[in-house]
């Protein structure tokens, strides 16, 4: 179901029909998710679900995460789900990463500040041993 985004009216009534849709246990999550104000084509209510599972890969055995949500959904909504949660797993890693090249920057700038001060200590000495020996 996708319209164009003109309209601020679309999406509501869109919503409300998803929600009629829905079981009445999933109303009030879907109606919780359904806050979506970028300019991307999926329209379709997602409800809330949080759901991070540790499984094992069956061909090689390692451990690997899965995201199946808690509560039931249809195809649309399952990947609908999928896509957003992908969103916010993005967002938080970019965060992190982020947070993390800022801090590094900072230790690296204190590092060369050390480093000048070193290097001015060094050529005050320096200057000095010049004064003594003329």
């Amino acid at each position: 179901m996708q319209t164009s985004r003109g309209a601020g009216g679309a999406n509501d009534m869109e919503q409300v029909e998803l929600a009629a849709e829905l079981p009445p246990e999933m109303n009030a999550a879907a109606e919780a998710a359904a806050v979506d104000d970028d300019d991307d084509d999926d329209d379709i209510a997602v409800p809330a679900a949080n759901a991070k599972k540790q499984t094992k890969c069956t061909k090689t055995g390692k451990s690997m995460n899965t995201y199946e949500p808690d509560v039931e959904m249809t195809k649309e909504q399952l990947t609908a789900w999928r896509r957003e949660a992908r969103r916010v797993r993005n967002r938080e890693s970019a965060a992190t990463s982020r947070m993390k090249t800022k801090n590094r920057i900072t230790e690296l700038e204190e590092e060369v500040n050390d480093y000048k001060s070193k290097y001015e200590a060094a050529l005050q000495k320096l200057a000095e041993y010049e004064a003594e020996a003329l």
